[in-house]
C-alpha cells in the first residue's frame, strides 16, 4: 500500500487564479463558437502559464475547433496543463498513454502515475481508473486494498453511472478481501476524504 494520502493534494495548491478577464472573454467567445477569439485569448494566457487556458487549447486542437486537428499540439498543451497541476489535464494525458494517442506508445505505467495524481486531487474518473488498474495489476503492482479504497471514495463522491459502477466494483471486490482488509480500506478512504475536505475549506478562505 502506497502512502498516497500523505503526499496528495499538492496539485490543488499549484494553480489558483484570480478572476481573469482574458480567460472569461475567451470562454464567452468559445460558447458563441467564435473560436478564433477564444484561441487568441487563451493562447496568450497559456504562454503566461495559465493551466486552464492550456487545457482548453488542448481540447481545441484535439477536436479541431477553429484550428486543424493536431494531436501533437493537443498532447503538448495537455502535458503543460498537467505539469501545472490541473487534475483534468492529468486525467486526459493519462488517456493519451492508455490508448496510445498523439503518437505516444501505449504505456500503462505512465497512465497509472497520472491517474494517481489526478485521483489525489479529487478527479472521480481518475479515481475509478486508478482503482481498476490497481485491482488488475495493470501498469502497477496489484493492490486490492488500495483498489478498494479508491472504489469506496469514488462511490461516495461521484454521480450517476460512475457512482453505480464504482459501487458495483466495490461490492464485488469485497468478496476477495478479508474483513480486516475491508476495514483498512474504509479507514484509508475516510482519511483521504477528511484531508481533502479540509484542504478545500482552506482554499476557500485564501
Amino acid at each position: 500500500m502506497r502512502f498516497w494520502f500523505a503526499v496528495g493534494f499538492l496539485a490543488l495548491t499549484v494553480f489558483a487564479y484570480p478572476a481573469n478577464a482574458g480567460f472569461k472573454e475567451g470562454l464567452s467567445a468559445f460558447k458563441k463558437k467564435d473560436y478564433a477569439t477564444a484561441m487568441a485569448e487563451w493562447s496568450s494566457l497559456a504562454e503566461e502559464g495559465h493551466a486552464l487556458a492550456k487545457y482548453n487549447l488542448a481540447i481545441m486542437y484535439r477536436k479541431g475547433l477553429g484550428v486543424k486537428k493536431d494531436q501533437l499540439l493537443s498532447l503538448k498543451w495537455y502535458q503543460d496543463a498537467a505539469d501545472s497541476g490541473l487534475a483534468k489535464a492529468q486525467y486526459s494525458l493519462a488517456l493519451f498513454y492508455e490508448k496510445g494517442r498523439g503518437g505516444l506508445p501505449k504505456n500503462a505505467t505512465a497512465a497509472v502515475n497520472l491517474y494517481m495524481q489526478a485521483a489525489e486531487s479529487g478527479h472521480s474518473y481518475a479515481q475509478y481508473s486508478l482503482a481498476s488498474h490497481l485491482e488488475d495489476g495493470r501498469g502497477t503492482e496489484r493492490d486490492l486494498v488500495e483498489a478498494m479504497t479508491w472504489y469506496i471514495v469514488t462511490a461516495k463522491t461521484s454521480k450517476g453511472k460512475l457512482r453505480r459502477k464504482s459501487a458495483e466494483a466495490r461490492d464485488k471486490l469485497k468478496e476477495s478481501l478479508s474483513d480486516d482488509e475491508i476495514s483498512m480500506a474504509e479507514d484509508f478512504a475516510r482519511e483521504w476524504s477528511r484531508d481533502y475536505l479540509l484542504l478545500r475549506q482552506k482554499r476557500k478562505k485564501e
